[in-house]
């Protein structure tokens, strides 16, 4: 078994010696598996390329099928999974010492959770990329937002939407680099998805998905 990478897409491989043909199946998760008998790498690119727009549509069909719903008070949606509130201990004991568990305080607890971790944890993520773009912000600022993951203006200030702590790693990277190419390109022309798409070859399939998500 190996791990091949077509244009950003990982694969994994399997040698199957007795199968006569090759397999491709995207599983719930959106990993992507081949079953094939062959065992010469530039077949097996030849093989994925060829079938690379059918892998997208399958890989995004299946991401978007997962429910990204939680139960308020119970489970919360992070990095993309949803989990028990017992793994973040913060917010847990938030909620259970709120005196009043409506929801409009359960929501505040939320927001106010996700925008510790944004703080925490996304200046990691931009400083990363912008040293592999080189391209840097002049400061990082981060709010709930209800209709932008994220804005860059003509100051070089880069704003994220805090409820990006509820993407995966993969998602909440494209958003930033995403905002990173503004600092270069204050526009959506061609000179801005070029430059985006260099730097995220999955930048398609994942703008896709975001466009299916509420915030």
């Amino acid at each position: 078994m190996k791990r091949v990478k077509i244009e950003g897409i990982e694969v994994i491989v399997e040698h199957k010696p007795r199968n006569k043909n090759s397999y491709i199946a995207i599983e719930a998760d959106g990993t992507i598996k081949l079953k094939t008998p062959m065992r010469l790498a530039f077949r097996i690119n030849a093989l994925l390329r060829s079938r690379l727009e059918w892998i997208k549509a399958k890989q995004l069909e299946q991401i978007s099928k997962k429910t990204l719903d939680h139960t308020l008070g119970e489970t919360i949606l992070f990095n993309g999974e949803i989990s028990v509130l017992d793994e973040h201990a913060k917010l847990s004991h938030k909620i259970k010492g709120l005196h009043v568990r409506d929801e409009a305080s359960l929501e505040r607890s939320y927001d106010h959770y996700y925008l510790q971790q944004a703080k925490a944890l996304l200046p990691l993520h931009v400083k990363k990329l912008s040293e592999e773009i080189e391209l840097f912000p002049k400061e990082i600022r981060f709010r709930k937002m209800k209709r932008q993951w994220g804005n860059c203006n003509s100051k070089g200030v880069i704003t994220l939407n805090t409820a990006l702590m509820k993407l995966s790693k993969r998602q909440r990277d494209y958003v930033i680099a995403h905002e990173l190419c503004h600092l270069k390109h204050m526009n959506h022309s061609r000179d801005f998805y070029a430059l985006l798409y260099e730097v995220f070859p999955e930048a398609q399939s994942i703008e896709k998905e975001l466009k299916s998500m509420n915030f």
